[in-house]
């Protein structure tokens, strides 16, 4: 299998020059992030800049998107992105970056939305799609421990390359458990039959003779 080409160097690179700037529009650049931003937003965003170079990647995308939910600001789910990718949440990464695309198309420049479409081939090619089907209707999917969703799943599940712990619960049911490799840039289909759960007593009953 050809080895999909890093993508670490770009994102990395242009993490605080590339998305504090985030593009050209038709008319004007935008202000950088660093003088846009205000209040606690700005505040998380400059934290989350020291954080990440300091490599603390979890405590970094905290900051960012909390910065983000504050401000609304696009340029900031690069940030994110960026910080997912190297906690390496490969799934996160494509849904972040597929918003940033999408809701950011104002601001980036064509060279830049081609750098963003590479970048989405390459995480494509980390993640395996998983078309789960399971009776009955209604239980939980947990994939690692987080919740993704209930059945029926109205779209596949998208999980990172790597062993996957994929959990079904639902009250009177046995909970349901699929362990499993994936190898990433794959299409998957599993099928689950959960079990009632059994419940055992014992009757006892005590008479008297006429």
């Amino acid at each position: 299998m050809k080895r999909p080409r890093s993508w670490l160097g770009p994102l990395l690179g242009t993490l605080l020059s590339f998305a504090a700037v985030s593009g050209v529009c038709a008319q004007a650049a935008p202000r950088p992030l660093a003088e846009s931003l205000t209040g606690q937003a700005r505040s998380d965003y400059e934290s989350g800049r020291i954080l990440f170079n300091d490599g603390d990647h979890a405590g970094a995308l905290v900051k960012f998107q909390r910065a983000y939910d504050d401000s609304g600001d696009v340029r900031l789910l690069w940030n994110v992105a960026v910080c997912e990718k190297n906690l390496r949440h490969y799934a996160n990464v494509l849904r972040l970056l597929t918003r940033y695309r999408d809701e950011g198309r104002s601001l980036i420049a064509p060279e830049q939305a081609s750098q963003v479409e590479e970048i989405l081939q390459t995480v494509r090619l980390l993640i395996s799609t998983v078309h789960l089907y399971v009776t009955p209707d209604g239980a939980a999917v947990f994939v690692d421990n987080a919740q993704v969703g209930v059945t029926p799943l109205t779209k596949p599940l998208l999980v990172d390359l790597g062993t996957r712990r994929i959990r079904l619960e639902k009250p009177g049911w046995k909970t349901h458990v699929v362990t499993q490799d994936f190898a990433g840039g794959s299409d998957v289909s599993i099928h689950i039959d959960m079990q009632r759960e059994l419940n055992e007593g014992r009757l006892s009953i005590n008479s008297e003779p006429d």
